[in-house]
């Protein structure tokens, strides 16, 4: 794509304990590929992606994923698929680092809103166990196509989020 950075381009959420490596995606696809590594204590929490299939296929270790309320174990070889509009969430099993091949058809923005969210990690908008606080996610509501938190109805977090955002930019998110 005109304008996108390299395809094999790593950035890294050192906090968060995870870091993505941006793919090529296959020729005629809409959808964004990449690597992501999860170190040991990674979590990414339990969300809905609205408008996209998310799909994990482990390349080494063991990530533990949930998704219809099941929680289970997946070992290289095995992918997790998560439909439009299912609740899921996943992270690192044991003590060791997982990698995973990641997509998300379609792409839509959320490289953008992976990258922001990388570089609030960056610059320290997180606590000791990785996890952001309502201030940074409310600086990626551009996103809100791509991303809501599972848990609370996503009406509620969109004006709850519209709120908070001109409170984190005054804050410097």
């Amino acid at each position: 794509m005109e304008g996108q950075p390299p395809a094999a381009q790593t950035i890294d959420a050192p906090n968060m304990r995870m870091s993505a490596t941006w793919r090529d995606p296959p020729a005629g696809r809409d959808v964004l590929v990449f690597d992501l590594l999860l170190r040991p204590g990674a979590e990414v929490p339990l969300h809905v992606h609205p408008h996209q299939e998310e799909r994990h296929t482990v390349l080494r270790g063991s990530l533990r994923a949930r998704t219809g309320g099941v929680e289970r174990v997946l070992g290289p070889g095995e992918t997790l698929v998560a439909r439009p509009g299912e609740k899921h969430g996943i992270s690192a099993a044991g003590d060791e680092e997982v990698e995973v091949a990641t997509e998300f058809e379609p792409a839509l923005g959320y490289r953008a809103f992976l990258e922001r969210l990388f570089q609030l990690d960056r610059e320290g908008h997180v606590n000791r166990k990785g996890r952001g606080n309502p201030l940074r996610l409310a600086t990626t509501r551009q996103y809100d196509a791509e991303f809501y938190l599972a848990g609370m109805p996503v009406g509620v977090q969109r004006a709850l989020l519209r709120g908070l955002e001109r409170i984190a930019r005054r804050l410097g998110y």
